[in-house]
């Protein structure tokens, strides 16, 4: 996670300027810095402890990191596809179409935040006695899964 650290605050303050940008007084992000933390005891556990870790490894506000964390379930259009070929496998396929819509760069004509967000994608092994039983891609800084299959 230290590696990934500084790429997680570029997204982390794109993410706050951008909110900025339409109330600059920085209400809301003061917001998110107090009130988001009041959310821990909602989350199952791990998750709670995960993030609280990565708060303090990375030093972003915990409430930066839950927002990080909840965002995608705010700002996603991902698109996927399941096909069965003719020895019956099933095929799956998926976008992570994070981030569009927030923040246009006009030099490069891509979504701000998407391209950021590259950068901090991960595949992930999980294992059990040493043999991986499912596979994960996910991003730094996120706790959970977003797209997870058996090997």
């Amino acid at each position: 996670m230290l590696d990934k650290a500084p790429v997680l605050k570029v997204i982390v303050n794109s993410l706050k300027n951008m909110i900025n940008t339409f109330v600059p007084s920085g209400k809301i992000m003061q917001v998110v810095d107090e009130k988001l933390p009041g959310l821990l005891g909602n989350f199952p556990g791990p998750f709670e402890e995960e993030m609280k870790g990565i708060a303090a490894v990375t030093d972003i506000p915990l409430g930066e990191i839950i927002s990080f964390n909840i965002f995608y379930e705010l700002f996603t259009i991902c698109t996927s596809i399941v096909a069965e070929d003719k020895k019956g496998h099933l095929i799956h396929g998926r976008n992570m179409d994070f981030g569009v819509f927030l923040g246009w760069n006009i030099n490069n004509d891509t979504w701000v935040i998407t391209e950021q967000l590259k950068p901090l994608t991960v595949n992930l092994d999980f294992q059990r006695n040493n043999k991986t039983v499912f596979k994960a891609s996910s991003f730094a800084g996120y706790v959970g899964m977003l797209t997870g299959f058996k090997p």
